[in-house]
């Protein structure tokens, strides 16, 4: 004999809490095993018992196929977690990266970062005592404050390479080559979080596009029960009428004899009064 099993994949024993029991022998087998006969959004009654002072007392819930199939994947399937599968581990690592990198950016307050486009230049200068180097901070446009002028320059002379000027200038572009490196990542860091975000979107989109799918098999099954339900009645009718002509030809078919033997028996009698 088949071994019976649960229509809608519920651990019985559990539902029932009595273990080892069969399937077969379940308070829901019945409704479990039509399951097929509903939609998935259908509401279908369902007992569960509850253990209330170690006695077992039946529960009725109300569920759909659709919230069966998830209690039971809940409950016998090894449900994960955004926590479980490392997800949260990995949000808090960016998070604290993300803390680490405004502490350090924080830091940099009070501190030259050059422009774009700008540049520490070493240029020559010859003298009766001999050639002298010295560098200078350049830009393509005059963006910088003038020492003495009214007018912005492009040049800012920084003297020795052991100045400090000179120092504090190298740095400064240093400082903003390390930020148009970071700006870069981060830009990337951004996208990929942005695809992280849409994978989750889109499984709900899914969802939404299943339970859409869903609810126009419905209803297409409901117009072709309709359609079905109208031609069976159209064609009921049909032979009612059919059956109606019938009836009345058969009717005119018996009442012809009948006036032609009423019209037989008048000439007799008309014949016989004569003879008389």
């Amino acid at each position: 004999m088949p071994k019976k099993i649960c229509g809608l994949g519920f651990d019985c024993a559990s539902m029932m809490l009595q273990p080892g029991i069969d399937p077969g022998e379940c308070l829901n087998y019945d409704t479990c095993g039509g399951k097929s006969e509903l939609t998935p959004d259908e509401e279908i009654e369902l007992i569960q018992m509850q253990m209330i002072e170690y006695e077992r007392i039946p529960e009725t819930i109300r569920t759909t196929r659709r919230q069966a199939a998830l209690m039971m994947l809940m409950s016998r399937g090894c449900p994960q977690t955004p926590e479980s599968l490392g997800v949260n581990a990995q949000m808090q690592a960016i998070a604290t990266c993300v803390e680490q990198l405004q502490h350090h950016l924080n830091n940099l307050e009070g501190q030259y970062i050059a422009p774009p486009g700008c540049e520490v230049h070493t240029y020559s200068v010859k003298r009766p005592s001999g050639t002298y180097y010295y560098n200078k901070l350049t830009a393509s446009e005059a963006i910088f404050s003038p020492s003495s002028q009214n007018e912005l320059v492009k040049v800012i002379h920084l003297s020795h390479s052991y100045d400090p000027r000179t120092e504090q200038a190298k740095l400064g572009i240093e400082r903003r080559n390390q930020l148009r490196s970071i700006r870069t990542l981060l830009s990337g860091a951004v996208e990929l979080l942005q695809q992280a975000t849409d994978t989750l979107s889109q499984q709900s989109t899914i969802e939404d596009s299943s339970l859409l799918l869903t609810v126009q098999q419905q209803s297409h099954e409901y117009d072709t029960t309709s359609d079905i339900t109208i031609a069976r009645a159209a064609s009921s009718q049909g032979d009612s009428e059919v059956q109606v002509e019938s009836n009345e030809a058969d009717s005119s078919i018996c009442e012809q004899p009948v006036m032609r033997s009423e019209r037989n028996l008048s000439q007799n009698n008309f014949v016989q009064r004569l003879e008389n």
